[in-house]
């Protein structure tokens, strides 16, 4: 064994440093690999999130053209009794089922918090 790090031992591992005025080709295989994730990541999850958000402000019936409201239709729903009741329920719901599952998790860690080795698992 050499006692050269592993750039200098093995060439193929060192980066090439561009020249001043050299560009480098760009790898346009990689784009390729990410293109099958982030395009249906942007189709099926960024766009929607957009749309909803432009749809939040306008009044649109599907048919037709949208009319735009800004923040009117906040000061409408907000201002109507059953969506403070809806957001009381939803609070009301989420409350115990949100401390039931972060009790187990917060033991646990506290339990093995200063625990460095490995749990022996007896079979």
């Amino acid at each position: 064994m050499t006692d050269l790090p592993t750039s200098q031992a093995n060439p193929a591992v060192r980066p090439k440093v561009a020249a001043p005025g050299e560009t480098h080709a760009t790898d346009w295989i990689g784009y390729a690999f990410v293109g099958f994730f982030a395009l249906p990541f942007f189709l099926f999850n960024i766009l929607p999130v957009l749309f909803g958000a432009y749809v939040a402000f306008t009044k649109w019936s599907i048919i037709g053209k949208p009319r735009w409201l800004g923040l009117d239709n906040f000061t409408h729903a907000f201002s109507d009794h059953w969506v403070s009741v809806a957001f009381q329920n939803v609070r009301d719901w989420r409350s115990p089922s949100l401390m039931s599952s972060l009790q187990p998790t917060t033991v646990d860690a506290a339990a093995f918090a200063g625990q460095t080795e490995p749990i022996a698992v007896q079979s």
